[in-house]
């Protein structure tokens, strides 16, 4: 009996640990966690050569088109393609999602349509240990590339315009 009185004592006094909670939410000013722009998302320079296509540019950077539309290799004033870049600072075992929305970019002579295309990492991922000075949050890398679509009756031009990224926090 004294025993097993014991071992009830000592059974009764551990503590029970649960999951481990969730990072605090993202809150540039009191953690430092934070979204950058580092480079803007380019299709370069290319020529439709039907009145309608598609060009894509991949989180790698590479470039592809639809069969109506011609991708120069060469020209005196090319400009090269590049998929949107940010530097997203977490904490380590962060889960984040990006999430695009799809966009209109004007000019003058009309107007195309920007949808994201892919992600490098790939959505959702995980922030990977610490590689800060300190060793407290993570930088990561995203490469986010894009999808414009031309439809007929757009005119030449040089198109700009924003397009929304979220990254959420989990």
């Amino acid at each position: 009996m004294p025993f097993c009185l014991l071992v009830c004592t000592i059974a009764l006094s551990i503590p029970a640990n649960a999951q481990e909670q969730p990072p605090k939410p993202i809150d540039v000013a009191l953690t430092g966690i934070k979204v950058e722009k580092a480079q803007d998302l380019s299709f370069g320079t290319f020529i439709l050569a039907g009145n309608s296509g598609t060009v894509t540019v991949k989180s790698s950077g590479a470039r592809e088109a639809s069969p109506t539309t011609f991708l120069p290799a060469a020209l005196s004033s090319i400009i090269s393609p590049s998929p949107a870049m940010f530097v997203v600072t977490a904490l380590p075992g962060t889960l984040i999602t990006i999430q695009g929305s799809n966009n209109t970019l004007n000019c003058p002579g009309g107007s195309v349509e920007l949808t994201m295309y892919d992600s490098d990492p790939i959505s959702p991922f995980v922030v990977p240990s610490p590689n800060t000075p300190g060793g407290k949050y993570t930088e990561v890398v995203v490469r986010i590339g894009g999808t414009l679509t031309i439809s007929p009756f757009t005119t030449a031009g040089v198109y700009s315009g924003p397009f929304t990224v979220n990254f959420i926090q989990q």
